[in-house]
């Protein structure tokens, strides 16, 4: 079956192991739900340039079995799945990590919350979008 590229994508990073992630230095991965699924939609060729994307909700998951007969696992992005892991392994092997956010209320909490929780992880890129750009800054996540 030919798949539409955001599933292929969606399929083929299925198949990576958590360890396989981290370590593949250099590499962008993101996480979709069905709402930002629709918004890849959009952007295609956006999200055809990210080495990996994750299935990140029960919803897409079904979707993507019900339309295209192939099961993917969910793996979300959160404080009970992937991301202490991810920020467990950035902080013992001293590498930098970005935060994308849409507003500076949720960025500020999770600057926050990285230092509470990872005194040891270095530097992040913090983005926001601002008047149709992206704003970027350098933040110390140590204290």
């Amino acid at each position: 079956m030919k798949y539409p590229i955001l599933v292929k994508k969606l399929i083929k990073t299925d198949f990576l192991t958590t360890d396989e992630v981290y370590s593949n230095k250099g590499k962008l991965y993101t996480f979709l739900n069905p709402v930002s699924y629709l918004d890849a939609l959009r952007n295609k060729k956006l999200f055809a340039d990210f080495d990996g994307i994750f299935a990140d909700g029960g919803l897409l998951v079904k979707a993507i079995k019900i339309l295209y007969g192939t099961s993917v696992e969910r793996r979300s992005f959160d404080m009970t799945s992937m991301a202490p892991l991810l920020f467990g392994h950035a902080s013992s092997h001293h590498q930098n990590i970005a935060i994308v956010a849409t507003k500076q209320e949720p960025l500020e909490k999770a600057i926050q919350t990285l230092r509470q929780k990872y005194p040891k992880l270095n530097t992040a890129m913090a983005i926001l979008p601002m008047k149709r750009k992206w704003k970027t800054r350098l933040v110390n996540l140590q204290k």
